[in-house]
Order: structure tokens, then sequence, then C-alpha cells
């Protein structure tokens, strides 16, 4: 039903004048805290996040609207503000999170940076509000009073709108800047008293009037505004509203010549179902409900060894990394049927170890994944450890229990016994982690290391009134395991 708007005006202001005088009031049932409570509730712990999926159904002529217990937050009383955190679902019960006097602010916004935006009831100052800390700081403001605040969650602009004292041409759409509260003029929008504005995921801007109970759309080029259709509600005062960015639908804080109402309002007609009375028919003059584009943790980049033994611990790290700066729990799957479980949180650029030992020899796949404090989870990333218990095989293969004549076997003989130079050969293997090297010693002075294959070396030096000498090998594995091979020669020249 539409109102006439003179009459709409002097509600306006006897409204004004009683909020202005007191917060506690009959019609509006706010209980005043004593001191120690104020301290008590500044100092609350508040977990912010909190979203599931309890199904709840609100029916508008038989058909399902909405199913959200999304967490969300108003602010109540106008010479004082109180904050607090309900869920969509349950509006008639509320859990007060902080009071703060003579804290005069109006409607908010939720933001990317993941606290609410709000404005001051008398003059143009925009203020930031910590809802963990309920810390609130005054960022700066323009010229204007707003009465509308929302934030674009596609582009992070933000915009304001001045729809109280109303005009010739209608309410004005600004555009403020978050980080100093200026507001640039962007048109009027050509209906008095649009008083709330909010943003769909889409990034349309919505605003409904209490001079014709009406839902528009919002140029934000130019601030015109197009109707939508009756929000069916008549409404009485500033009233806040807020998209919840998992259902998209706009949630309205509707202040009415009854009491104050949550509404989940179609945003294509316009029409709003009653969710339910505010607890204590608590006056709202902000509400916002939390969203942001969480992003999850970047996939763990990890140190740790390729190649391990059975029964050994082996240290695995990883450097916490995550887009949003987030805490983060990480979680390894070490492939032998054992997992850590979640493990957490911690702070962004943490170096953070975990040991395992696998009892049986094998290939084992490694699995680690990270997850932020809100849920949001990496992939797997994958890591291949091969834990292996045997020696390798080594065997020398020249000289051999003969007579060596510069390379070249004569006559099999007892013992070794070289006259000359000779090319030492020999063979090694690994079946499970593979070859790592192999060393060769004579008369344990280390003469060379050998990698790759073909495994041999020209023993040509001169060892005057020294004939006898003992070849060593030594073979490593990847996972450090090795075996060693020695024989005793005679030498000559």
């Amino acid at each position: 039903m539409r109102k006439n708007s003179i009459e709409k005006l002097i509600v306006f202001v006897v409204m004004g004048l009683f909020f202005g005088m007191s917060v506690i009031s009959s019609s509006v049932n706010i209980v005043e805290k004593s001191p120690n409570q104020h301290n008590q509730l500044k100092q609350a712990d508040v977990n912010i996040i909190q979203t599931s999926n309890h199904d709840i159904d609100i029916f508008d002529n038989d058909q399902e609207l909405l199913s959200c217990d999304h967490l969300a937050y108003i602010g109540a009383g106008i010479s004082d503000f109180w904050l607090y955190e309900f869920t969509l679902n349950d509006p008639g019960n509320l859990t007060c999170i902080c009071y703060e006097e003579y804290m005069w602010l109006l409607v908010g916004t939720w933001t990317n940076s993941r606290n609410i935006l709000a404005c001051s009831y008398y003059g143009s100052s925009l203020f930031e509000i910590d809802p963990e800390t309920c810390d609130i700081y005054e960022i700066g403001g323009g010229s204007s009073g707003i009465t509308g605040l929302s934030m674009d969650p596609t582009t992070d602009e933000l915009y304001g709108l001045y729809g109280v004292k109303g005009s010739s041409s209608g309410s004005d759409l600004y555009n403020i800047d978050p980080e100093t509260g200026w507001q640039e003029f962007i048109g009027s929008c050509g209906v008095t008293w649009i008083i709330g504005i909010a943003f769909d995921s889409d990034g349309v801007l919505y605003g409904w009037s209490n001079s014709t109970d009406n839902l528009y759309t919002i140029d934000i080029e130019t601030g015109e505004a197009t109707e939508v259709g009756s929000l069916g509600i008549n409404l009485n005062y500033v009233s806040d509203g807020h998209f919840c960015m998992e259902d998209d639908i706009l949630y309205l804080a509707a202040n009415t010549y009854t009491g104050c109402y949550l509404y989940a309002c179609d945003k294509d007609t316009g029409a709003c179902t009653l969710i339910g009375q505010f607890e204590n028919n608590t006056a709202v003059i902000l509400l916002a409900i939390p969203y942001w584009s969480n992003q999850p943790p970047d996939p763990p980049k990890f140190t740790g060894p390729d190649y391990g033994k059975p029964g050994v611990n082996y240290t695995f790290c990883v450097r916490v990394v995550d887009p949003d700066g987030d805490d983060v729990f990480y979680l390894f799957d070490w492939g032998d049927g054992e997992t850590t479980g979640w493990f957490g949180p911690y702070a962004e650029g943490d170096l953070i170890c975990f040991t395992h030992a696998w009892s049986e020899e094998g290939t084992y796949t490694i699995k680690v994944k990270a997850k932020d404090e809100y849920g949001a989870e990496s992939g797997w990333v994958k890591h291949v450890i091969i834990i292996d218990g045997g020696i390798p095989y080594i065997e020398i293969s020249k000289p051999q229990k003969a007579i060596y004549i510069r390379h070249r076997k004569i006559i099999p003989f007892i013992v070794p016994v070289i006259f000359g130079d000779i090319s030492i050969r020999f063979s090694a293997e690994d079946n499970l982690s593979g070859l790592n090297r192999i060393e060769l010693f004579i008369d344990d002075e280390l003469k060379e290391i050998f990698t790759i294959i073909p495994w041999g070396w020209l023993w040509n030096e001169i060892t005057p009134w020294k004939y006898k000498h003992v070849i060593k090998l030594i073979a490593y594995d990847n996972a450090s395991n090795n075996a060693t091979k020695n024989m005793t020669v005679w030498r000559f020249f």
C-alpha cells in the first residue's frame, strides 16, 4: 500500500526524535547493560564463520522460498550501538557481541576484507567494525549523511545512498572510497526516500523506499531507479538489507509500524516473506551477512627424501601459503594406511614439519593437502618414497684369479697376479631404490667415484717396492644401504 509522502515525513521526524532521546523504549525493548556487562561484551570471543546447510523451510503460497542458516549481524541503537549475531533462520535468537556508548552508527555492509562498514547516524563519517574483536575505527567522510550502504561483491566498489530527507529529484547515489570515506556524487534516483541499498551476487544494485514500499534496481552509472515491484511491507523507519551470497536472496531487516521483522525478498518481483520478528522487538538499523571470495590454500610444496630405510623416521616440511592469508591446516596420508589427521592451524609463512617411518620395504605414495580455517581445501599433492632395506649387488669381473700381462689374461692362477697396467672392471645393481654411486679404493685410498655405467678404471700407477695391494669397491643405493667387495692382488711394474 502506498502512503502519503507528507505523512511519512512527519512519522520519520517523530521517530528520529524518539530514537535520538533514547534507544530504550517500550516499543524497542533494548535492555540496558551494566558497565561490567559492557566490558564483558567487548571482550567476547566470536567465531564469525559457522555456516552449514540445516534445512528450514519458509513458504510463500505453499512454495519453498529458502533454506539457509547463514550467520548474520545486526546493529541496533541510535545514541549508543549494539552489535548482535544471529542466524538468518532464527531472528528471535540474538547473541550480543558488544556495546559501544555514544557510537551513533546507522546502515552497514559486509566487505571482502571480512569486516563491516557502517555510517554515522549524524554527519557523514564512514566506520569500520571488526566483528571478531568489536573494535570500531573511524575512516572519514564526505559531505552527505548516508542512509544506505553496500559494497559490490564483483568489484569491491562501495556505494552509498542519501535518502532520508528526500528531494524533488529523489534519493541520491554516491560512490564512496572505502579507504577515506570520501563521497563522489553519481546521480539522483528519481524516487523519494529510497532508504536502503544492497548488491546481489551478480553486482546488481537494489534499493527500497519507505515512501512507496517498493523494490527498485538502481543503475550504478547514473543513479536512476527502476521499479521491480511491491515489497508488501509497510515500512516505517530506516530499514537495512543485505543479500546472502549463498542463496542470492535479499534479506530485509524492516522496521514497520508494528515492530521489527526479518523478511526474505524475491529480487525479481519484490515480494517479501516473513521469517520472524527480532528478539525483544529490537529496532535494527544495520544488517550485514558475511561473505567473501575465499580462495583455497595453494597446493602444498613440501620437502623431504625420495628414499629411506624401514623403521627410520623421515622428516617432511611444508611452508604455509594461502592467497587470503588465512590460517591453514594440513593432512598427510603416508600411503601405508596411516594419516596424520588435520593438523593446525598454522599461520601464513610458517614452516611445518612432520615425521614418519615405514615398517616394510616398498614404494609408497605420500599425499598431502591443505585446508584453510574456513574449510576451503587445496587438491592433493603427491610424492613417491621408496623404502629399501636391502644392500646392492656388486661383483669384480676383472681381475680374476689369473696371471695378467698388460691387460691380457694369460693363464689361471691361485691369486690375481698383474704385470703392468690393467683395467679394473666390475658390475653392480640394486633392484628397489637403484644405485646411487660406487667408490673404488686401492689400499684404502679413494681413487674414483662412479655414478654412471660402464663401470671401469685404468690402474696404471707405478708402485715400486710394493707388490701386494687390496682393491675395495663400495656400492651405495639411493636409500644409503651399501655393500663392499674386496680383492687382494699382486702387481709388478
